[in-house]
């Protein structure tokens, strides 16, 4: 766990430059009351859902202070969670290769904010990096390998957009397979991570999903695991052949796919890093689309136990 001496300094030094911007921010504004807010989130939500009044709470410390001076508040708010975050992470139900793989990004977090690593605009509350590294001070995500996962509920619109025989097949894996659709483990990225792209191989998955399985083992409430994205979609396959085993990965080990959707999101996610996809988009030879994966406990669990693991 980061030495907590380190973070009360880091906490110390932080302090000190918010009181010599603005004397009376911290009284007006008690960083036990942002990380209140924070706790008081609704249980399965996603992880930028909070009460209300923690988005009303950072346009107040903007405009009661100035933009570097809110970042600065929530660096406090970072190191604070991260000081307390071994006694929370030593209380939950997680294998200890998990927990290590927190520690590890708490000790990224605190890094970065002593070395400032990071751009100015960061640590705003609008961006979303920034709300995937707050959720992860305070465990709501759980980092592996490049990806993260939250206790969610999954929604019930995922499988009726595409088509009826696919909305029966859905209903049929959440009713049927799953016996419900609370909790689920949902999936993300940690695309800001600056260890993302070595970690996010086709090795790196096979390690995320073993881990996921073992975390479903310490928690029988699991119903499964989802994740939504464009490269889940099986015509990824013809644009980025080397992006295929994605799909065919959770096909070929009884997961199920779900049409989701297309759109600007789709879009600027799948295009953003090859000129390739963006050029056949421009062309009208690809039109990208977010699909989402879905594996039940029961066969997550099965594959993981058929494995023979070496490491």
């Amino acid at each position: 766990m980061v030495d907590s001496q380190r973070v009360e300094a880091l906490e110390k030094r932080l302090t000190t430059e918010i009181h010599a911007g603005n004397s009376t921010l911290l009284d007006t504004f008690p960083i036990d009351t942002y990380i209140r807010c924070l706790d008081e989130a609704p249980d399965l939500s996603n992880y930028r859902t909070t009460r209300p009044e923690l988005e009303d709470y950072c346009e107040q410390i903007e405009a009661h202070g100035d933009e570097r001076l809110a970042e600065l508040y929530h660096q406090l708010v970072l190191a604070r969670l991260v000081r307390t975050a071994g006694q929370r992470l030593a209380s939950r139900k997680l294998p200890d290769e998990v927990k290590a793989s927190c520690e590890e990004q708490l000790e990224r977090i605190v890094g970065e904010i002593e070395t400032h690593a990071r751009p100015s605009g960061f640590y705003r509350y609008s961006e979303d990096a920034f709300c995937k590294d707050l959720a992860v001070c305070t465990l709501r995500l759980i980092p592996i390998q490049g990806r993260m996962f939250e206790w969610v509920r999954f929604p019930a619109r995922t499988v009726f957009k595409g088509g009826w025989r696919e909305s029966l097949q859905g209903m049929a894996f959440l009713l049927l397979e799953c016996r419900g659709r609370a909790p689920f483990l949902e999936e993300h990225w940690a695309t800001h991570d600056p260890g993302f792209k070595e970690k996010f191989t086709f090795e790196g998955m096979i390690r995320y999903y073993r881990l996921v399985a073992e975390v479903m083992k310490l928690d029988n409430r699991i119903r499964g695991h989802f994740g939504t994205g464009w490269m889940n979609d099986p015509h990824v396959e013809r644009v980025s052949p080397r992006l295929a085993y994605f799909c065919y990965f959770h096909q070929a080990n009884g997961g199920r796919i779900f049409y989701t959707g297309s759109g600007e999101d789709a879009t600027r996610s799948a295009t953003s890093t090859s000129g390739t996809r963006r050029r056949l988009c421009e062309e009208g030879k690809y039109m990208p689309a977010n699909y989402t994966h879905a594996w039940s406990r029961k066969k997550l669990i099965r594959w993981a136990d058929s494995m023979d693991w070496h490491w």
